[in-house]
């Protein structure tokens, strides 16, 4: 999200997306991706558990210390 779309509501509805998918998932990168994406495209939170499955539920990110980056798989 752009700084022009944290309004005040979408500040709050992706501090609350990011605490439902923290509550139920580990990887934090990949919530924090979803709860951004999730609310530039939608106003509420309903759907969301179901939205992380479908599409950022299966990315898994990791450290490859050999080449010292950040990569997903």
């Amino acid at each position: 999200m752009t700084k022009e779309e944290l309004t005040e509501e979408k500040l709050a509805q992706r501090a609350n997306a990011l605490q439902i998918l923290l509550v139920k998932f580990q990887d934090v990168r990949s919530v924090y991706e979803c709860a951004d994406d999730w609310c530039s495209k939608k106003s509420t939170n309903n759907g969301l558990v179901s939205y992380y499955k479908a599409y950022y539920a299966a990315k898994t990110y990791y450290y490859d210390k050999e080449h010292k980056v950040d990569t997903y798989e």
